[in-house]
């Protein structure tokens, strides 16, 4: 049981981690980021939300004190069964990481730390444009030099 652990924790340690948000009737951003301490994160935040939003997040502990930092927090507490409550949630971003895993998964098996953003910046057009894909096709023309 603890190598069956310590190969979980070795996996899960190699794994590179993404950050994502979303404007709620905007755009989707996506990361890789160097570690999910709250000094990170909080800095994408800071990096990409003008101060007086509001953010919804899960419980997530290392969210805590943005509140102090400008914003209006409002989180969902996924351990209580809760999705949802008062307009806040993080749905959208979630199945943002639902399509991609499985995408990654089936199509690709594995993506390399190398790669990733490159697969990031291909779901972010996909999520971005999935309300107007007649735009889709016009736009990727647009990128070839």
């Amino acid at each position: 049981m603890a190598l069956a652990q310590a190969g979980a924790d070795a996996a899960r340690a190699a794994k590179p981690i993404v950050y994502a948000m979303q404007d709620r009737n905007g755009e989707m951003i996506s990361k890789a980021v160097p570690d999910a301490s709250g000094k990170t994160l909080k800095g994408e935040i800071e990096a990409n939300v003008k101060k007086g939003s509001t953010i919804h997040t899960d419980e997530w502990s290392t969210y805590r004190g943005l509140d102090k930092k400008g914003y209006t927090h409002s989180t969902v507490e996924h351990g209580k069964g809760e999705y949802a409550r008062d307009g806040s949630h993080v749905n959208t971003v979630e199945a943002f990481f639902g399509i991609f895993k499985r995408s990654i998964r089936s199509t690709h098996v594995a993506v390399s730390q190398k790669h990733l953003p490159k697969y990031l910046m291909e779901f972010e057009f996909r999520q971005n444009l999935r309300k107007q894909p007649h735009l889709m096709f016009l736009r990727m023309l647009s990128f070839q030099s």
